[in-house]
């Protein structure tokens, strides 16, 4: 009994630590308020240019493609905060944030001990998560 205890504290201790590792680096990215890339700058002005209801109705200008829903919160969060990179890239950095539990709450219904470890560390290291977050 006491080795099954001292198993699940350790396990507990990485999974921990690991998701903390995870929302520091992608807290940091998003942080660093990296350079805006093309596509983002034209979002960008879409969404400080155009009305919630010409978002909602209307083509995007440059060619831009988008969902509804994206650019509705990013409004809203432009708008909450001003005209800002954090206030433009907030909602992207919220979802990478909770994708963090929610890969965890999934994986482990298919996955245990180890192999569920495994793959929350290669999912919270995974450059790509933690990019979109800033």
């Amino acid at each position: 009994m006491q080795l099954n205890q001292s198993k699940s504290n350790w396990f507990l201790f990485w999974i921990y630590l690991t998701a903390i590792a995870a929302l520091a680096l992608r807290t940091i990215h998003y942080a660093g308020t990296s350079s805006m890339w093309y596509d983002e700058l034209t979002c960008a002005l879409n969404v400080t240019e155009k009305s919630y209801y010409q978002l909602f109705t209307q083509p995007l200008d440059f060619n831009q493609v988008a969902s509804i829903g994206f650019l509705l919160i990013t409004k809203f969060f432009v708008f909450i905060f001003g005209e800002h990179d954090f206030a433009f890239r907030l909602w992207p950095w919220l979802c990478t944030v909770a994708s963090v539990y929610f890969f965890y709450q999934t994986a482990r219904v298919f996955l245990k001990d180890t192999a569920l470890l495994a793959a929350f560390i290669l999912f919270a290291f995974s450059t790509s998560g933690w990019f979109y977050a800033g």
